[in-house]
């Protein structure tokens, strides 16, 4: 098993800054909401060997991504496809046990396992792992590992300078456009359009809402007592910076 170590978030976000930066400077393109693009990039520089959308392999709605450390190899659940949200932070987050942990299997695993001819490992990462992590009470070494794929994950879908600049044009923006919800709103449905800055996030991240709702509340951009339903509207507080 590879062992956790503490790793800053800040260096966490400046390794997610980096490849963003990287991605698209090699493809001359912005990259918010095209996650395939840094799976793309990774091969092509041959820091990932394989990468491919499957349904086979032990993947299913409970097993969502796969990275196998021995090969450098990311296999995502096809099944995903059908929410944007969902597929791109599971993207995000193979590519955090790639950035992150990869260096430590090479350091506390490659020579033990060549000397016992153990198998490689495999990361499997189920629902629960990515999407339920921050809930988790166990603070064990899985956790963290976890984690830290997770918070890199929403660095790179939602980084923090945009986030922040999607957040000064909602205040402002005339409001007149639709969400990720289907709802559309008008000028006169403000306060409830105000209370919907996770679907607007989300709407030009392509994130799902409660990764976005952790983001959000992250960066201190959304009230840490606001209560997400899924696919519903529910505020408790006001979508506001906390001092």
């Amino acid at each position: 098993m590879v062992k956790s170590r503490p790793i800053p978030k800040l260096s966490i976000e400046y390794n997610a800054i980096e490849l963003r930066a990287n991605t698209e400077k090699y493809f001359g393109c912005n990259c918010i909401g095209n996650t395939s693009k840094y799976l793309d990039y990774l091969s092509d520089t041959g820091n990932l060997t394989e990468y491919d959308f499957t349904s086979e392999e032990g993947l299913s709605e409970n097993i969502l991504g796969k990275f196998e450390f021995h090969n450098k190899r990311i296999l995502i659940y096809d099944g995903l496809k059908h929410n944007i949200g969902r597929e791109n932070f599971t993207i995000c987050h193979e590519i955090g046990h790639l950035i992150l942990h990869y260096p430590l299997f090479v350091t506390q695993n490659r020579i033990v396992e060549s000397s016992l001819n153990k198998p490689a490992i495999t990361f499997s990462c189920n629902r629960a792992m990515i999407e339920d992590i921050n809930q988790c009470k166990i603070k064990d070494n899985l956790y963290w590992l976890e984690w830290q794929a997770n918070y890199f994950a929403r660095c790179l879908l939602m980084p923090t300078n945009y986030l922040n600049e999607l957040y000064n044009d909602f205040e402002i923006k005339p409001l007149n456009f639709k969400f990720s919800t289907g709802i559309t709103y008008t000028n006169t449905d403000l306060l409830l359009a105000k209370n919907d800055l996770i679907g607007y996030v989300s709407h030009h991240c392509k994130s799902s809402r409660q990764a976005t709702e952790i983001r959000l509340k992250e960066l201190s951009l959304l009230n840490p007592d606001y209560l997400l339903v899924e696919d519903n509207i529910r505020i408790s507080g006001q979508n506001e910076k906390q001092n």
